[in-house]
């Protein structure tokens, strides 16, 4: 029996380590980085191969982000339950499915785990800058300021989601051409498979825990044309970072 734990323990070990090795493998050849450091990359690769005694071979492909997700983001802030709201609008352009919970503001979202790891790095940098455009966003009282904020906010998250969607799909037919394996046509029958899974998925957690889906109400809120408009703009340069399917630079700014 100690042997056979001896022998788990090790194949545990090597199935870590090419995970490992994966992972340095596909960073060295992302085009984003620079000859310095995609050789580093590569020689640290090898360098774990020659350690544990593996070939190129031995390394295969492993997991490639297919497998579908749960991403939770807890949302108990200032603004949550409106960012919480509009946190959709940037999940639904990656493809992933969403569930927002108004009383706990915890936010869950399912999706293939390439799209949740674009989703978790992106989402965060959204709300420090769309908040920092907000604090900076004032109206004759708070109420006018409040409708001017909640105006800048949604206008902001759905100009980023169109700009995320478009990308999405230029870059996928763009790699589709690069390895002659179709059109537009095959790039959306992936992504509406992505989109199908990520939903079985929430849907089967909400039957899981007892939750029902309450359907979307229209809101009544005035919105704040000029707000609106400014969110619309801001959301039209932000940086979102090279979209490639197959990762890409992390990067973003105001």
């Amino acid at each position: 029996i100690d042997h056979k734990r001896n022998r788990g323990a090790a194949m545990a070990l090597k199935s870590s380590t090419k995970d490992k090795i994966r992972k340095l493998l596909a960073q060295s050849a992302d085009r984003s980085v620079g000859d310095a450091e995609s050789e580093l990359f590569r020689a640290k690769a090898f360098e774990l191969m020659a350690r544990e005694g593996l070939a190129e071979a031995d390394i295969g492909e492993g997991d490639t982000g297919s497998e579908v997700g749960v991403l939770r983001v807890d949302m108990n802030m200032k603004y949550g339950h409106e960012y919480g709201t509009a946190f959709g609008r940037i999940a639904a352009a990656l493809h992933c499915s969403y569930t927002y919970g108004k009383f706990d503001r915890t936010a869950v979202i399912f999706g293939r785990r390439t799209h949740l790891d674009r989703l978790e790095f992106l989402w965060p940098l959204l709300v420090q800058i769309c908040t920092t455009h907000m604090i900076a966003t004032r109206g004759y009282d708070s109420a006018s300021t409040r409708r001017k904020r909640m105006s800048f906010l949604y206008a902001f998250m759905t100009s980023v989601a169109k700009r995320l969607n478009e990308t999405e799909y230029s870059v996928a037919a763009e790699r589709e051409r690069e390895r002659a394996a179709g059109d537009r046509a095959s790039t959306e029958l992936a992504f509406t498979s992505d989109r199908d899974a990520a939903d079985a998925a929430r849907d089967q957690w909400l039957i899981d825990n007892g939750y029902v889906l309450a359907g979307r109400r229209r809101s009544r809120a005035r919105l704040d044309r000029g707000a609106s408009d400014a969110g619309m703009r801001a959301g039209s340069v932000v940086d979102i970072g090279n979209a490639r399917l197959d990762g890409g630079p992390k990067q973003i700014s105001a």
